[in-house]
């Protein structure tokens, strides 16, 4: 008898507690996006969830002040979320500008997992993480990692780059390389898998040189048997390019998302710009397979600074984003830049003149979340779907520079401010 009075106790106590920390919450005086427009409507949060239906009871009301409410911005591309010396900073940096999701294409497994545990939490961001990518011996992103331990990597006694091989790189020239590597880097659970591919057109020339940065990656003929393998497995694939022929391979490998486009920084080296125009073929079957495209079209300019090599450059960018524009291809939003955050490839894009502030906003709070988290319900105010939102003082369809006034930021029905 004691016992069952005990467990009914403890039941009630049980329900107590989730009855108050259930919080509910109603939205009122908004202009909410519906993906096309905002509509002047009162929403309310349920356990975390959008609901239109008023709750029984309602815990506390927000006066949204006429502001604009769109979903959360995503950032497609960017290594600042990586270790937990900076974390603080980084996620603080990520939240000012409405940005709850990120992707992490490549990063040091051993500090990967001291970050997870302190994100994907609703007062925090929520990232994703390929672990180390996969590329041909001397390929990249290895002589990067050689560079900036060089420059002083030695938080985890980290002074050769031979450290950090199947940690965050791993060498792969053969199929056979990849089938005795996949079980080991399948078992420390990536998100996703991120994959090289650099002047695949010239992989025979560039394989076996000794040049302390030549640009290669993985064997172009052995690349559709890996992102098949890695697919059949339930893993995503991300493809690094660098030329029009590289964004070719990816494609027809079918490959679930591109990183980087062609052209996307500029360089005085650059001898033609043919290489680095995408065909219309490839545009189309882009679209076809449904692969997302994230640009980080902003990085043009960071690594040289004459005003006529940028704007050649940006030229081809504008021709490429066109293209994918016309066909239908799913575009990203990300920077690539460890200091800044999407915002910066946002206004960047904006700045090119290819894009509608409308298009725009769908690229940057709808295509780069489901890139990110494909399987969650995050892209759109409406029932159902996680109660995340924030709240900007202008209307960025008619002033896209209203996307720096984020005022109010709400997370999985919880407040962030």
């Amino acid at each position: 008898m004691k016992l069952k009075a005990l467990i009914l106790f403890t039941a009630l106590f049980v329900l107590f507690s989730l009855s108050i920390s259930a919080k509910n919450y109603e939205f009122k005086n908004g202009n909410w996006f519906d993906g096309k427009k905002f509509k002047k409507m009162t929403f309310y949060s349920v356990d975390g969830t959008f609901s239109k239906k008023k709750p029984k009871n309602i815990n506390e009301t927000v006066d949204l002040k006429n502001q604009f409410v769109l979903p959360p911005f995503g950032e497609a591309h960017n290594h600042s979320v990586d270790n937990v010396f900076t974390l603080d900073g980084v996620v603080e940096k990520y939240l000012k500008d409405g940005i709850f999701y990120i992707k992490n294409p490549n990063s040091i497994l051993r500090f990967t997992k001291q970050v997870r545990p302190k994100i994907n939490k609703p007062k925090t961001i929520d990232a994703i993480f390929a672990h180390g990518g996969l590329t041909s011996s001397g390929g990249h992103p290895i002589p990067l990692y050689k560079r900036v331990i060089e420059g002083g990597l030695n938080r985890a006694g980290i002074t050769n780059v031979k450290q950090l091989e199947n940690d965050s790189y791993y060498v792969i020239n053969t199929a056979e390389d990849f089938e005795k590597k996949w079980a080991m880097i399948k078992k420390e659970n990536p998100d996703f898998i991120k994959t090289y591919l650099l002047y695949s057109e010239e992989y025979e020339k560039r394989k076996n040189s000794t040049q302390p940065f030549v640009s290669k990656g993985l064997d172009p003929k052995i690349f559709p048997t890996i992102v098949k393998k890695i697919q059949a497995d339930g893993l995503r694939v991300t493809t690094h390019v660098e030329t029009a022929h590289d964004f070719k391979v990816a494609v027809e490998a079918g490959v679930d998302e591109i990183n980087h486009l062609p052209a996307y920084y500029a360089s005085k080296w650059r001898k033609s710009f043919a290489p680095y125009k995408i065909a219309e073929k490839d545009a189309k079957l882009a679209a076809k397979k449904g692969i997302f495209v994230a640009p980080t079209y902003s990085l043009a300019s960071m690594f040289e600074k004459d005003s006529e090599i940028v704007k050649k450059t940006q030229e081809v960018q504008k021709a490429n984003l066109k293209l994918l524009k016309e066909n239908g291809v799913k575009i990203t939003v990300g920077c690539d830049d460890y200091m800044k955050t999407s915002l910066k490839e946002a206004l960047y894009l904006k700045g090119l003149g290819i894009f509608s502030n409308l298009e725009l906003l769908k690229m940057w709070t709808e295509n780069t979340p489901q890139t990110i988290f494909p399987k969650r319900k995050i892209t759109k105010l409406k029932d159902g779907y996680e109660a995340s939102f924030i709240v900007l003082e202008k209307n960025p369809i008619e002033d896209f520079e209203a996307v720096k006034t984020v005022k109010y930021r709400f997370k999985q029905g919880v407040p962030l401010e």
